[in-house]
């Protein structure tokens, strides 16, 4: 008789120290998840991993999920995984649509798709939001090369290299290194 009535204050005593201990738990370390999911001398499965938990992660705002998402889509991209790069980039597109680095992203996927127009339509709207960006330059340049316009990829190229005098697509067009 004893034990039962004791029974409900144990189950009491159980609850509050559940309730106590799950709130005292550290939240998500998302500032080493973001710093794993960007580290390029970390493997893709362990940067992934980290992207999935940063996502799953209730308090990250939508810029960092925007930025998570356009790193994820990057790593989609280098397994050849470009469906699920693209759905990626269009969902960082819907939550931050001025950021240059998810049309840079999706371009590069549209270019392995051979998808030439859309790669460069989207190379365009990241120089439209950043007009200095080699990266979108140099990618235009190598688009337009694969589309029979050598004359228009070498003046991207070239374009690119004022920002980044050591590109490897000037190596790659046979163009010398800008003089310093």
């Amino acid at each position: 008789m004893m034990r039962n009535e004791r029974s409900p204050r144990l189950v009491l005593v159980v609850v509050i120290a559940s309730v106590v201990l799950a709130a005292s738990r550290a939240p998500a370390d998302t500032d080493a998840d973001k710093r794993t999911c960007a580290n390029e001398r970390l493997d893709v499965e362990t940067r992934l991993a980290a992207c999935a938990r940063l996502l799953a992660a209730e308090e990250i705002t939508q810029v960092d999920r925007a930025w998570t998402l356009i790193q994820r889509g990057n790593l989609y991209r280098r397994r050849k995984e470009h469906d699920k790069a693209l759905a990626d980039f269009a969902e960082a597109e819907r939550l931050e649509p001025d950021n240059p680095e998810t049309y840079r992203g999706r371009a590069y996927v549209r270019f392995r798709k051979e998808q030439y127009p859309e790669a460069d339509a989207d190379l365009t709207r990241a120089l439209e939001l950043e007009p200095r960006h080699f990266g979108a330059m140099a990618g235009r340049g190598v688009i337009r090369y694969f589309q029979g316009k050598p004359a228009l990829a070498i003046q991207n190229i070239q374009q690119a290299a004022k920002y980044h005098p050591y590109l490897k697509e000037l190596e790659m067009f046979g163009l010398p290194y800008p003089a310093r």
